[in-house]
């Protein structure tokens, strides 16, 4: 069999890094060319190998460097693994999983010994592009372990009700957790993929029923879905938004629930929005954090300056189809600011 359209249009994103349509627009970025007229991803080849119900193998390349993709023998788990080799300068950030998880982390993979700190949250704790990313550089500074459980894109279907993560937060002498937007994960109206939330699977009835002149086809992922919906109607949106609201405060409480102990819950706000690599989670509100927080030992806000969120590649590590993402991403200098501000704030909880 071959993958269907929004299966290939998954693939190529995955490999041109700019799957976070929070951040970039995946249907502009691939129609976007360079002063030299060149498609800024024709630089490589992405080969998808699907394995069908028989076994029987297809190979395909669409003439975009090498990449292999292997479908796994059980077609109907689709479980697709993906081995990339995105060329010279791109960093390695050593993928483990732990125990019977199947989300990929970076690693290099910790040594779950006592003590030890849990952190979980999205792109800005797993640190993409940045060589050393905060989680490490507050290792060194408490010279206590730290488990990196950040999770590009990730929401909080990511987290809640992964035995594995829950295991490791039990263990953990302080569990730190990233904020993340309501709009990653599956909720009344339409659902996700399990680990890569900002992948839009299918819409529900109740969306169907709400929005019956959108075409849902279209949509491969939730920045894309939920902006589209409210251009269309904002009064049937705000119907979506109570939704994911509801639905984001009820997960943040089993989370909270679930890690138990020592927590601390830490939210990103951006002090320059419009030229900000920063993204703050959305539909996430004040009173949406009051709720929650009760639930959490401590709740800590991270307010960058514009220097340390604003766009650019300086101390970036990434190859060169990677430039257009990395540009977008936080760097090094965000990371410095977390471990400078949020470190004693761990000190204190730890002594």
């Amino acid at each position: 069999r071959v993958l269907s359209a929004p299966g290939l249009a998954d693939v190529v994103a995955h490999l041109s890094g700019t799957y976070n349509t929070n951040r970039l627009d995946f249907h502009n970025t691939l129609s976007e060319t360079r002063p030299d007229n060149s498609a800024p991803f024709r630089r490589r080849k992405v080969g998808l190998c699907v394995t069908s119900p028989k076994n029987t193998r297809l190979s395909l390349l669409n003439g975009l460097g090498a990449s292999l993709v292997r479908v796994s023998r059980n077609f109907e788990d689709r479980v697709v693994t993906m081995y990339e080799h995105l060329g010279h300068g791109a960093l390695d950030y050593a993928p483990c999983r732990y125990g019977n998880s199947r989300i990929l982390f970076r690693g290099p993979k910790a040594r779950l010994e006592k003590p030890y700190c849990a952190m979980l949250g999205g792109s800005e704790v797993y640190g993409k592009f940045v060589k050393t990313p905060f989680p490490q550089l507050l290792e060194s500074r408490l010279q206590t372990g730290v488990v990196n459980l950040g999770c590009v894109n990730a929401g909080l279907d990511v987290f809640v009700g992964d035995p594995a993560i829950a295991d490791i937060c039990a263990g953990a002498e302080l569990c730190v957790v990233q904020v993340l937007g309501a709009q990653n994960a599956s909720n009344r109206f339409y659902r996700v993929h399990p680990r890569r939330n900002d992948r839009f699977v299918a819409p529900t009835d109740h969306l169907t029923q709400l929005f019956p002149d959108v075409d849902f086809t279209e949509f491969h992922f939730t920045g894309h879905l939920v902006r589209a919906l409210s251009r269309k109607s904002p009064e049937r949106f705000r119907t979506v938004v109570l939704e994911l609201k509801r639905n984001w405060v009820d997960q943040m409480k089993v989370l909270a629930r679930a890690i138990g102990g020592r927590s601390i819950l830490v939210v990103f706000k951006s002090s320059d929005k419009r030229s900000s690599t920063l993204i703050e989670p959305m539909f996430v509100d004040k009173g949406m954090l009051r709720e929650v927080a009760l639930g959490f030992t401590d709740l800590v806000t991270l307010k960058p300056g514009p220097g340390a969120v604003a766009p650019g590649v300086e101390g970036k590590v990434f190859a060169a189809i990677e430039e257009l993402a990395a540009r977008h991403s936080p760097g090094p200098r965000l990371h410095r600011h977390v471990d400078r501000v949020l470190g004693p704030r761990l000190s204190a909880h730890l002594s």
